[in-house]
């Protein structure tokens, strides 16, 4: 995955939130990759005025996260910089991470994932 600081810092501070104390924050049935949901969700919201959080992230997560999310969209807010890239870049992040959940993938994960690839071309790649 390309180096974006931002994703990285709202990626570490949501997931940080959810394994203090021993995950103790986590609601059960929660799947690893409604974290990455989020993240990218959250930041196509911020830099496009879209509506993905409410289509894609569940309101247990939104609830369970309503600590971590204000300062996690200070560091999303830094993107707004990128806005003709974000879908490549929410490519990048979502395929990155995709890779490396093995069975953690919740419904809405595997449909926003669709989603993103049909709107997005990797780079180094034709259309």
């Amino acid at each position: 995955m390309a180096d974006y600081p931002a994703l990285w810092r709202a990626t570490n501070l949501v997931g940080d939130y959810f394994s203090r104390l021993g995950g103790a924050g986590r609601y059960a049935g929660m799947y690893e990759s409604e974290i990455f949901l989020f993240v990218a969700c959250r930041t196509l919201d911020i830099v496009e005025g879209t509506d993905y959080v409410s289509r894609f992230v569940s309101a247990q997560f939104l609830a369970a996260a309503a600590a971590v999310i204000p300062a996690a969209n200070l560091e999303l807010e830094i993107l707004q910089q990128q806005p003709a890239d974000i879908h490549n870049i929410i490519l990048e992040y979502v395929l990155y991470y995709d890779a490396r959940l093995n069975n953690e993938r919740c419904c809405c994960w595997n449909a926003f994932c669709e989603e993103i690839s049909r709107t997005s071309v990797p780079r180094g790649s034709s259309q």
